[in-house]
């Protein structure tokens, strides 16, 4: 006989009613709180990191195709960075953003340089996944992501002590949920246009101590289509110096 959990039911319940007609779950003030509580400790997060630099591994597939990288990075928070991809130690590509527009400047002559003038692009314009590219920096600096929201729920399971929290743009339809374990660490967080059209999903197996800030060392961003980014850093620098001339490329 199938047996269903109530809570699971009845928030599985709400999640079809709030998709198809708008309706709002109705939180105690205890778990409101809460809700405010676990928001603001994510929105502080390693926060005090303003710069920082590291290398790292890439990967980038799909279902026929996999290509693996290594990558070099610097970033000034919140909108600049300048990263190289190397492919068996030799600079495929370089990206600098200097929080106004965006370069991009092939090694291999696999294209012309060219810019895009924006501060922070997306970049499934650039044949990769449907991320922004300050949500890529913010992830190589070690900070979450995080949707500009009206409405912040927060929802326990007492069996294996898992937490929810959920964010919500009420007049965009876009909703993030955040997925933390018993230790209350961030182990996912799902970014949706609506509630039923998944746009990513970011996921993290790794962590390390960097200088007192606990930074994920491994990420894995899918799409809805399967297709995956893995990024691996393997050093990385907090509040270093940065010229900011180190985010304008000359040569084009």
């Amino acid at each position: 006989m199938l047996r269903i959990n109530p809570g699971r039911f009845i928030l599985l319940l709400w999640f079809m009613l709030s998709g198809c007609s708008g309706l709002q779950p109705t939180l105690s003030p205890e778990m409101q709180a809460k809700a405010v509580e676990l928001t603001r400790k994510i929105e502080t997060s390693n926060n005090q990191i303003k710069t920082c630099r590291g290398k790292g591994q890439l990967s980038l597939s799909s279902i026929n195709r996999v290509e693996k990288f290594q990558f070099a990075f610097v970033c000034d928070l919140p909108g600049k960075i300048r990263m190289t991809i190397l492919s068996s130690g030799l600079p495929v590509e370089t990206i600098a953003a200097n929080g106004e527009k965006v370069t991009f400047v092939s090694h291999t002559g696999e294209h012309k340089p060219y810019i895009v003038n924006s501060k922070n692009p997306s970049l499934e314009k650039m044949d990769l996944l449907p991320v922004r590219l300050r949500q890529i920096i913010a992830l190589l600096a070690g900070r979450m992501p995080l949707l500009d929201f009206d409405t912040a729920s927060v929802f326990e399971d007492k069996d294996n002590g898992t937490t929810t929290l959920v964010l919500k743009k009420k007049w965009k339809s876009r909703i993030q949920k955040i997925f933390m374990n018993a230790r209350q660490e961030i182990i996912k967080f799902d970014m949706f246009e609506s509630w039923r059209t998944l746009l990513y999903s970011v996921s993290f197996s790794d962590f390390e101590n960097f200088n007192s800030h606990v930074i994920p060392t491994a990420s894995m961003i899918t799409d809805a289509s399967g297709r995956q980014m893995n990024i691996r850093i393997t050093e990385y620098h907090p509040n270093i110096k940065i010229k900011p001339s180190v985010f304008n490329l000359t040569e084009l």
